[in-house]
């Protein structure tokens, strides 16, 4: 299955657009449509999402964008090259949940800084 070009780029523009509310939801957009992703789909918003979460300065977005970097690990075919940048996360600014989806992440793909 895939979502198509004209999807992935509207998708990829909410993800790096410039306010959080539309990164946040173009996140759960992911979370949505994560069983429709091809692989090469999956691979490229789950790099895009990862490169995103490690620059992200609102909490709620990063929150977000980890759990769907998460969904994406549980049911989509992504490697753990797609998601290197989190080795760039600076960990000492993660809370709650966002603590256990990087736990999830490095245990399973084993990417991201140690907690």
């Amino acid at each position: 299955m895939a979502i198509g070009n004209r999807h992935l780029i509207d998708l990829l523009r909410g993800l790096t657009a410039s306010v959080p509310e539309t990164r946040d939801a173009a996140c759960g957009t992911v979370t949505d449509w994560v069983s429709a992703f091809s692989p090469t789909e999956a691979a490229v918003v789950a790099s895009v999402v990862a490169a995103a979460a490690t620059v992200e300065a609102d909490p709620t977005c990063r929150e977000s964008q980890l759990h769907a970097l998460t969904e994406l690990g549980e049911s989509a075919s992504i490697t753990a090259e797609a998601l290197s940048p989190l080795t760039e996360l600076d960990v000492r600014s993660l809370q709650g949940s966002e603590i256990e989806y990087l736990d999830y992440l490095r245990t399973t793909f084993g990417v991201g800084a140690d907690t």
